[in-house]
């Protein structure tokens, strides 16, 4: 949810609750919905006092059938695939509004599809062309999953909830280190699980800078910084101009994250990946070299519906040679063994629609 002087917008779709304040006014609204199970979502409008302002819902591209209903009453106005659709009118306590998102079945020749196969197949982690392909289709199922976990989690775990959805296979000088006030950690992970909780449950241990690609969707990306949990994870941008950024929070005994498994457009080194050379982000390697501060590789795996296993490796640490060159070479060279050895646990839940081999 997001709201301005003059609308509020619903961006995603999930069982919730929220209290939202569109200029000076409390609107509350109560979301009933089996999506992406089902194609109803029901939205019950609550505002303080009969007031005047657009309901905005977030249309998903790939729904060419949309529909919107209030209290029954089908609007006139056809709702667009990409867009937010605007419903303007004056809302009084328990306005009902329906949306309907049918999902069509359709045959797409999908150029991610096909690069996820390829890439499972690259890998060898597949026993042949319909392996790769359960594991590439599951592989999207995974990612399609990853918004609607990270959205029930924002509200369902806490530091005192944690122990309901999460075991831990962390080991005990890895936790030490997370639990060690003021001790700086380069937390390593990659696009394999769900790597949005993995910030959220670590943090719990100490305050985390994650870098972040900013979202291209403004409303989305608002909402992913209002759900910060209990204002303990800073976005820094992916490509901050500010060149201390990534220091700053290792110098103060953070814990700082970065996903290093995309290819390094620029400035990388190159490793093997699964057998393969892969040009590979050195960040990592580079301040772990200026800080002396201990890389930890981590991810969260999903085990069961709202049920994650978070596992991390051994600190990893590289007394310097003096050949510099050498020495971020053979640091991001680790990172990377780790990163398969983990790839290869779950193979499914990694994200193989990136151009990872070039």
């Amino acid at each position: 949810y997001y709201a301005d002087d003059r609308s509020l917008y619903v961006n995603l779709y999930s069982p919730s609750e929220a209290e939202m304040k569109v200029g000076p006014r409390t609107i509350r609204l109560r979301q009933e919905t089996t999506y992406p199970s089902g194609d109803l979502v029901r939205i019950t409008v609550e505002p303080d006092r009969p007031d005047a302002f657009a309901l905005r819902l977030r249309i998903p591209h790939w729904c060419d059938d949309a529909s919107v209903s209030v209290n029954d009453v089908p609007t006139r106005a056809v709702p667009a695939a990409g867009e937010f659709f605007a419903v303007h009118r004056t809302w009084r306590k328990g306005d009902v509004v329906e949306l309907s998102l049918p999902m069509s079945v359709r045959a797409v020749a999908g150029r991610r599809r096909r690069l996820a196969v390829d890439n499972v197949l690259k890998s060898g982690v597949a026993s042949g062309e319909a392996d790769a392909r359960r594991i590439a289709r599951d592989s999207f199922l995974s990612f399609a999953m990853l918004s609607v976990e990270s959205l029930k989690a924002s509200s369902l775990v806490t530091p005192e909830t944690v122990g309901r959805y999460f075991d831990f296979d962390v080991p005990p000088e890895t936790m030490a280190l997370f639990e060690k006030p003021g001790q700086p950690v380069i937390l390593a992970s990659a696009h394999l699980g769900n790597w949005e909780l993995s910030g959220h449950v670590i943090s719990f241990t100490k305050p985390l800078v994650a870098v972040a690609r900013t979202l291209d969707n403004p409303y989305a990306q608002r909402f992913m910084q209002r759900r910060n949990p209990r204002r303990r994870i800073e976005i820094v941008p992916k490509h901050s101009k500010d060149r201390l950024a990534l220091l700053r929070p290792l110098r103060t005994g953070k814990l700082l994250g970065l996903i290093c498994d995309q290819h390094a457009s620029g400035g990388g080194v190159t490793v093997p990946f699964f057998g393969r050379p892969a040009a590979t982000v050195v960040s990592p390697a580079r301040l772990h070299l200026a800080t002396g501060a201990p890389i930890v590789f981590g991810v969260c795996f999903r085990v069961g519906e709202m049920k994650f296993l978070m596992k991390a490796s051994e600190p990893l640490s590289h007394e310097p040679t003096g050949d510099r060159e050498k020495d971020i070479r053979e640091i991001t060279l680790r990172i990377a063994q780790v990163t398969e050895r983990f790839v290869r646990m779950h193979p499914e839940q990694y994200l193989w629609a990136h151009r990872r081999w070039r």
